[in-house]
């Protein structure tokens, strides 16, 4: 879990949020309201499966897998700099 953490954390580095994160558990804080829920549809539509936090809209949550690969780490990576950066 350490290691897949470490691994989403860098490669969303330079990305334009604030990503807050423990173990594999993720809020991505966007600057303005609502943009948490923008985020989650288009990342749905690109097939990640994303929420948007019902406190504030600004922060998009994201949980992979206890289970997830580093191949599929990347894939979700990968889609997350093509969709949001």
């Amino acid at each position: 879990v350490r290691d897949l953490g470490e691994r989403f954390e860098s490669g969303l580095v330079g990305l334009d949020f604030e990503l807050r994160r423990r173990g594999l558990f993720m809020g991505l804080k966007f600057a303005e309201e609502g943009d948490g829920l923008v985020a989650t549809r288009d990342l749905m539509s690109a097939g990640v499966f994303a929420v948007f936090a019902k406190n504030d809209t600004s922060v998009l949550q994201l949980l992979p897998p206890l289970t997830v690969t580093d191949e599929e780490a990347d894939d979700i990576i990968s889609i997350l700099r093509s969709t949001l950066g």
